[in-house]
């Protein structure tokens, strides 16, 4: 007699929808690092919508098709009251609209993302037909673990996509979670009088399946240390003398400083200046000792949307004789005795004591002149003259003839001294271009790892560099244009941690996020950052404004309006940064400089993907083989195996209850070859159920038979049987082959 499927209480099916939702949950949680958290209360709450919708209608015994149209009706509801308004109405070509933009959103945008209303809108919908399909799966189709490879899938994306150790530790919430909603699953579906630790079987093949997909699409794993115990991670020094080259392609990923702030986003973090340049090396400017660090006089800035805002930096790794500060700091305090202000760099300094261990809090100021107001206060010369003569002196001087590359610059970009602002802007959105890309490796290769005018020339007709050929290569012909410049070498604004305290946002620092940056001075806005460095964070300068500015080539990571002050640019991870990852380029696509590791690890990449996919069809397969062996050999204990596994691959009922008459009845109802199949099941009966020994050989033969005749006609079907192999999880709460009474 065979085993009647049991009917799950309510609260049984109450257990499965919460671990459907939990793992749904986990499997996003790699999503917040280049997208935000911004979009995820409304995507959370149209999942727990949609998967409860589901729930109450099957509660209420109705047929599964009306839980699914239920769920369906919420998924589009939740998607119409989720529509922004800026959007629009939902029309099909509106959608397409959508789609198209958020694609560019993400292809283009710099890590992390600031999503916009189409992005936003695109990720919760998302959510929510991830959430359907995977309650479907678990539910109604009865295959949780085809649920669990879409949830592991989804988990990993990003992961493959922008490679960050930090990942694999979210791991240790999701892989539970996936094997709890296993677990859970197979206590439904099998009656209470077989419920065994089958399961926990399948859940710890599937941990060691999550763990080597973790290793192959992640080799590079670096997990940051969480802190600094004055044991963890080794201190670093900064070598403010542009020779940065090592210590990019060497940053360690050790935590430098924790930084708490009350501003929108982690503000930039200046160590150093740099200014005088003889035409083979930049020399870091002297600090021009003015009194105690409290007392550094405030910054004077325009007019308009000027902000005060506080930063409490925590000095965790970081062993130099220069205090971190963001621009345009107004006071300092907290610090030890003996540290030195520079109003002139605005920076703080001092001949004795290390950062290690300093925590100061810092107020600063940060204005969003608009790119109308920035033109106009830059054309005009400041109020100080005295100060504009020391500039003059210093920051404009250039000690060596300009050689032809750079000499060449301003004529071929239209640049014109008049016009300042507007000149930097051009100049800045052209290195940034596509006909740049940038490059740790190139430098190298080439032998023009430096910042001398040699260098630079080199760089120029290669197009690969880091962030000092960059900076350098705008300050020179900035100052060919008789703008005083600057190079500021520093800290990318930190990675967010989550935590706050004091109502201040945290963020750590690493050692990769070690950067130099080009400041202009434009007349009374005085010190004014820009970024040059492709695919590194939005361009800097000013806010956006009504006005357009032509630029040589269409900016296709940010937007060409940059902001005032560096706090305001956003910065991606160190797994996307370029200073970080000699591997990345120019936005939109690795680094052209055909570095064969790359090439190796994208290769490594795909091979592990693929390998998780094809797992299940492989230990399938590795397992029916080792059974027609033995039943070849005359085993019919592993002839009977193999006949209910292909009975279970080819999705027809199987129980431990069921006899070989009774599963073969149901292969040969099902298109199932007649021959072969009695030949196996009168095998398995008389090994069973004859007095005396009884063996016969040659088994292997009809059971490839059986399995060729069950095959599905259609192509689909057939990928879909072989990827996921319902035997696997379901042989283990069978029983084993029959026994004479």
């Amino acid at each position: 007699m065979t085993g009647a499927r049991r009917r799950p209480s309510r609260g049984e099916r109450a257990a499965l929808a919460a671990m459907t939702l939990a793992a749904v949950a986990s499997s996003l949680l790699p999503l917040i690092r280049p997208f935000g958290s911004s979009w995820i209360p409304a995507a959370a709450t149209l999942a727990v919508a949609v998967i409860g919708a589901g729930l109450v209608v099957r509660m209420t015994r109705l047929p599964g098709a009306v839980a699914v149209l239920a769920q369906l009706a919420v998924w589009i509801a939740g998607g119409l009251v989720a529509l922004p308004g800026s959007i629009g109405r939902a029309t099909p070509g509106r959608v397409h609209e959508i789609v198209a933009q958020s694609a560019h959103e993400i292809v283009t945008g710099v890590i992390p993302v600031d999503p916009s209303p189409a992005l936003a809108f695109l990720l919760i919908v998302a959510v929510g037909a991830l959430a359907l399909l995977a309650d479907l799966l678990v539910a109604a189709l009865r295959a949780p673990l085809a649920a669990a490879a879409l949830l592991l899938a989804v988990f990993a994306l990003p992961q493959i996509a922008v490679p960050q150790g930090d990942d694999l530790a979210l791991a240790l919430v999701h892989v539970p979670l996936l094997l709890a909603l296993l677990l859970v699953s197979s206590r439904v579906r099998v009656p209470r009088a077989r419920r065994g630790r089958g399961a926990l079987g399948v859940g710890a093949a599937l941990a060691v399946c999550a763990i080597v997909a973790g290793l192959a699409v992640a080799p590079e794993v670096a997990l940051r240390p969480l802190a600094f115990d004055g044991s963890g991670p080794r201190s670093t020094r900064i070598d403010a003398a542009l020779d940065l080259g090592d210590d990019l392609r060497d940053a360690s990923g050790t935590e430098v400083l924790r930084v708490r702030t009350d501003a929108a986003r982690a503000p930039y973090l200046r160590v150093a200046t740099v200014t005088t340049f003889d035409g083979e090396a930049w020399v870091p400017d002297e600090p021009a000792s003015d009194g105690p660090a409290e007392t550094l006089p405030p910054i004077r800035l325009p007019d308009g949307t000027v902000r005060e805002e506080t930063a409490v930096v925590d000095v965790v790794g970081l062993d130099d004789p220069r205090l971190p500060l963001p621009a345009h700091p107004v006071a300092q305090s907290g610090m030890r005795p003996g540290w030195v202000a520079d109003p002139r760099a605005a920076t703080v300094t001092a001949g004795g004591p290390s950062s290690l261990g300093e925590q100061y809090e810092v107020s600063f100021r940060s204005a969003e002149p608009s790119a109308a107001e920035a033109r106009a206060i830059a054309a005009d010369p400041p109020r100080d003259a005295r100060l504009l003569g020391e500039l003059a002196a210093e920051a404009r001087r250039i000690d060596a003839p300009l050689p032809p590359a750079l000499e060449a610059v301003p004529r071929d970009l239209g640049l014109d001294a008049s016009r300042p602002y507007d000149s930097l802007v051009t100049l800045q959105d052209w290195l940034r271009s596509g006909e740049f890309s940038y490059s740790l490796t190139a430098p190298v290769e080439e032998g023009f790892d430096g910042s001398g005018f040699d260098a630079l020339e080199r760089f120029l007709e290669v197009r690969e560099g880091y962030c000092v050929h960059f900076a350098a290569t705008f300050s020179l012909v900035s100052r060919a244009l008789g703008v005083p410049t600057r190079i500021v070498v520093g800290y990318l604004p930190g990675e967010a941690t989550g935590r706050s305290v004091g109502g201040l946002r945290e963020y750590a620092v690493d050692s990769g996020r070690l950067h130099a940056w080009p400041e202009a001075f434009l007349g009374d806005l005085g010190w004014v950052a820009f970024e040059p460095t492709p695919g590194l964070a939005p361009a800097r300068g000013a806010a956006p404004d009504d006005t357009e500015r032509p630029a040589p080539e269409p900016e296709e990571t940010t937007d060409p309006s940059p902001t005032a002050e560096p706090e305001e640019s956003e910065v991606p991870d160190p797994a996307e940064r370029p200073d970080q990852d000699p591997d990345a380029g120019a936005p939109g696509g690795p680094d052209a400089s055909g570095d064969p590791l790359a090439a190796l690890r994208a290769v490594g990449v795909a091979l592990g993907a693929l390998a998780l996919l094809a797992a299940p069809a492989i230990v399938r397969a590795v397992i029916g083989a080792a059974r027609r062996r033995a039943a070849r050999a005359g085993d019919a204990g592993a002839a009977w195996r193999e006949l209910r596994a292909i009975a279970q691959d080819a999705r027809l009922p199987v129980t431990a209850a069921d006899s070989p008459r009774a599963v073969g009845g149901r292969i040969t109802a099902a298109g199932g070859d007649p021959q072969a199949t009695e030949a196996v099941v009168g095998a398995v009966e008389r090994a069973a159920f004859a007095r005396g020994e009884t063996t016969e050989t040659g088994l292997d033969a009809p059971l490839r038979r059986i399995s060729r005749s069950l095959r599905p006609a259609a192509p689909g079907r057939r990928l879909a049987r072989a990827a996921l192999p319902r035997s696997l999880w379901t042989r283990a709460r069978l029983g084993g082959p029959p026994r004479s009474g």
